[in-house]
């Protein structure tokens, strides 16, 4: 299983958190953290008003099984995303 640490600009228009899934995989493992202020996450489509909050500091463990996204309110939020592919 490879993992990837990484931190992603996450700005007013959706920014996709996940990466790819390969083949014969259902998904990942994710933690995030929001380093400078809150952002919502959720589908492609998500929006400020729709989104499951995060706000800055505090992480979130999840396993997506579909690619997850985030959007900011105003300007552009530092999230610190560290993932690792859940094998099937």
């Amino acid at each position: 299983m490879a993992t990837v640490a990484e931190r992603v600009n996450v700005t007013t228009t959706a920014k996709k958190l996940t990466g790819s899934f390969p083949a014969g995989d259902v998904g990942q493992a994710l933690l995030l953290q929001p380093l400078d202020g809150e952002v919502r996450l959720g589908g492609s489509d998500v929006t400020w008003a729709t989104g499951y909050p995060l706000p800055q500091g505090k992480e979130l463990g999840v396993t997506a099984l579909e690619h997850m996204y985030a959007i900011s309110q105003a300007g552009t939020v530092v999230v610190a995303v560290l993932r690792q592919m859940a094998a099937s």
